[in-house]
């Protein structure tokens, strides 16, 4: 299974509710490997891993091992590494630290050794702007490069509007063809049902009347929000129906 279908899978052709106020951020405490978008700028990482009282007990001089990183996909050759692995038994491992990632795909992985109790929590700092992840048009619950006239595809990007949401955020997708500005929609706003993020999307069937559009085309968002602008595009191919 390629990465992109791995992350997408757990996003799908989006479900999403009225959105509310958060912060940014993720949390997972059951070993594997998990992929997540980030929009960029500072973030907290905690990670907390342990025994109980009675795995401690057992008398092994370490219950467990903990081991594991967070990698942005664009720069695999960097992670950030914790654990070691380390060996726990009644002290716990903990780390809290601030770090500036950029925007992109990240991979939280943690060895399947790591039979610890643990958890991993990364969340945006209040400070950081808003801004919005890398635009991506979604296709039969994955992430598509292209789609055929009579098939329904959703654009997507999650987006940060502050701790405190924005009401008032507003903006468009734009689809360009040829370099030309040819359809214009509204943007929703909404909650997504599966990661719990805010996002931005539009619905679109591509009709017959889309017919003009067949070939290579640019879809951008233009998102609004406490006086500040900004955008993210994405690439993509209309073709005949199949």
């Amino acid at each position: 299974m390629s990465r992109s279908r791995t992350i997408l899978l757990a996003l799908g052709l989006m479900v999403l509710s009225a959105a509310r106020a958060q912060a940014e951020g993720y949390t997972y405490q059951i070993g594997g490997t998990y992929y997540f978008f980030l929009i960029g700028g500072k973030y907290e990482l905690y990670v907390d891993a342990h025994v109980t009282p009675a795995e401690a007990s057992t008398g092994h001089p370490h219950p467990c091992y903990f081991s594991g990183d967070l990698t942005s996909m664009a720069a695999p050759q960097s992670p950030t590494e914790f654990g070691g692995p380390v060996g726990i038994a009644l002290l716990p491992y903990r780390v809290d630290s601030h770090v500036t990632l950029a925007r992109g795909i990240y991979r939280l992985h943690v060895l399947p050794l790591s039979m610890c109790r643990w958890r991993v929590t990364i969340v945006s700092d209040p400070g950081n702007a808003p801004g919005m992840t890398q635009l991506l048009m979604l296709r039969n619950t994955e992430s598509a490069k292209s789609a055929a006239l009579g098939q329904t595809v959703q654009f997507y990007a999650q987006v940060r509007l502050g701790d405190t949401g924005d009401p008032q955020a507003n903006g468009t997708l734009e689809v360009l063809h040829g370099g030309k500005l040819v359809r214009t929609e509204p943007l929703l706003f909404g909650l997504d049902n599966l990661t719990r993020e805010p996002a931005a999307y539009v619905n679109i069937t591509w009709s017959d009347a889309n017919r003009a559009l067949l070939g290579d085309n640019v879809a951008r968002f233009t998102v609004h929000s406490r006086g500040q602008t900004f955008t993210s595009t994405v690439p993509f191919t209309l073709d005949e129906a199949p």
